[in-house]
């Protein structure tokens, strides 16, 4: 995000699926983000992961500072943020967050930190008084699926033996209860905007109703002027 909101950024990121496919995405051209703030949530066997920023509109790209140096700029050109490199832990959590900051000719990424670096921040990670407070909690669909049963993981296994078995019965579990939290889920988004539907329509009947009668008092008003000048002019 935007830590003062001088500029409009816009966040990319590329990554690989499970599948070896490359995905990207753009913030820009996502309805649900701000201009001057952004959230992606990739699938859990993302990997290869590169995050760019761009300074909105014209999409001029953000340079590379050392942050741990007062955001020094660097002669490494634009700021790449990897996660999850094919040399490095595919296991590694991510939960990364990216402030910028500063005008659109000299827009840079202040603070950047993953909130689930165990503790071993990468090079690009320097936020000295990052709050631990912000950390994202787990989606309440994966929260009850872990509750039910532990993920195995992506692995193949042989369709026999009892190893596979106890796979599918525990791939089954987290399907069916994260299946109901999204359910619950959904009824409660409805029943928000059910409610906020219904504030609308009562704002939208009160305001078209006062409409209403100023532009029939208008209209009394200058057939007024010609039967009772004084009327019509009060």
């Amino acid at each position: 995000k935007s830590y003062h909101k001088l500029s409009r950024i816009s966040m990319k990121v590329t990554w690989i699926d499970e599948e070896n496919e490359e995905q990207s995405w753009n913030s820009w051209e996502d309805a649900l983000c701000g201009r001057c703030g952004a959230t992606k949530i990739l699938p859990a066997e993302s990997k290869n992961i590169e995050v760019r920023f761009r300074v909105q509109p014209g999409g001029r790209k953000v340079q590379a500072v050392d942050r741990k140096n007062r955001c020094a700029w660097t002669k490494l050109g634009e700021e790449v943020i990897r996660l999850r490199r094919p040399e490095g832990d595919q296991t590694k959590g991510v939960d990364a967050w990216f402030e910028l900051r500063g005008p659109i000719t000299h827009c840079h990424v202040w603070r950047a930190w993953n909130a689930c670096n165990r503790g071993v921040p990468d090079s690009w990670e320097h936020w000295p008084d990052f709050p631990a407070e912000r950390a994202a909690p787990l989606p309440a669909t994966l929260q009850a699926a872990d509750a039910v049963a532990p993920w195995s993981g992506s692995q193949e296994a042989s369709p026999k033996g009892q190893e596979y078995t106890a796979r599918v019965t525990g791939a089954m579990s987290r399907l069916v209860a994260a299946a109901e939290v999204l359910l619950a889920v959904r009824r409660r988004s409805l029943r928000t905007l059910e409610e906020l539907d219904n504030q609308l329509t009562k704002q939208w009947f009160r305001v078209n109703s006062g409409n209403t009668v100023a532009a029939g008092l208008a209209v009394a008003s200058f057939g007024s002027l010609f039967v009772a000048p004084p009327v019509g002019l009060a």
